[in-house]
């Protein structure tokens, strides 16, 4: 083989393996695009790293006030930013400023129409304005473009408590939890439409999960108490009520179920024990005017002690 055919040959692999090169690169950027663009989590234009960075700072410390100003600093200059769009949505939701919310992310939604965190973000303002069924639609639209979406599960969900599909509700919040089995809004969610569904069993299994998980959260023996409650298992509840004041013995909903659970047990010095502790550490929080009118103290209404306590 001469030299110069030896060359050629050399030559011609070395652009084989380039060419070779550049399909698998197109290939794994074509892959990525795809995967963004199935997610619908895409961008016309990026927020600079170093516009995230200050956003950053400003959720951390709760400074909605100041992110909103510095986003719409920014948004002067760059209006046509849906990402900036985007973070001006999420901190007016935040501040609970539903109009402007939806209207930043109308916005955004022109630049890109089927980005899901916009649409997402439209869907939570939507839902807080009360307005339940447009909130669905922006969440159904999310779920096509990807349905294993936990926000739009769980914020579609919600809606569909409103209009009374708990089982439709219970559905999408399972998937949500499938998906994430740590997704505690969602688990919470699922145990509200078991106790609208009356399925104590349930709501009481997925309490256990989720004590197993957390099990220095008072709020979680306190719900299974009010569960435990409607099953008129009294004495169960009152336990679960123990469990969450040993965490914290001024938690005013336990001593308050407890003194429901004492009263239907015709506990009378217990019930007023715990009622007392109620309105000691619930001091101006409507307590009293709540046991005025309680079924669970209808026998004891008259009491001169329980007149006392809630004079």
């Amino acid at each position: 083989m001469t030299m110069t055919v030896y060359i050629k040959k050399v030559i011609v692999m070395l652009g084989a393996v380039m060419l070779i090169s550049m399909v698998i690169l197109t290939g794994c950027n074509s892959v990525k695009k795809s995967k963004d663009d199935i997610n619908g989590m895409s961008f016309k234009k990026k927020i600079t790293s170093t516009k995230k960075q200050k956003l950053d700072e400003y959720y951390k410390n709760n400074f909605y006030d100041q992110a909103l100003e510095f986003v719409n600093s920014s948004l002067s200059s760059e209006s046509d930013n849906d990402e900036l769009l985007n973070e001006k949505a999420k901190i007016l939701n935040l501040l609970f400023r539903c109009d402007e919310a939806i209207q930043a992310c109308d916005e955004g939604l022109k630049i890109s129409p089927e980005n899901v965190l916009l649409l997402c973000n439209k869907g939570n303002a939507l839902k807080d304005s009360d307005n339940f069924a447009d909130a669905f639609d922006c969440y159904s639209k999310v779920l096509r473009f990807n349905p294993k979406n936990e926000e739009a599960l769980v914020g579609g969900g919600e809606c569909l408590i409103t209009q009374g599909k708990y089982q439709q509700a219970a559905d999408s919040f399972i998937l949500a939890i499938k998906n994430n089995p740590d997704n505690m809004g969602a688990s919470i969610d699922l145990i509200k439409c078991y106790k609208l569904q009356s399925n104590y069993p349930e709501a009481l299994k997925l309490y256990d999960t989720l004590i197993a998980k957390d099990k220095d959260n008072i709020s979680l023996y306190y719900g299974k108490g009010e569960i435990l409650m409607s099953m008129n298992k009294y004495e169960d509840s009152i336990k679960e009520c123990d469990k969450a004041l040993l965490i914290s013995n001024d938690y005013v909903d336990a001593h308050y179920l407890k003194s429901c659970a004492y009263a239907s047990l015709e506990k009378i010095n217990d019930c007023l024990k715990s009622l007392t502790q109620a309105v000691k550490y619930g001091d101006g929080s409507g307590i009293k005017e709540q046991a005025k009118s309680d079924g669970y103290f209808e026998r004891i209404r008259n009491n001169p002690e329980f007149l006392k306590i809630v004079k």
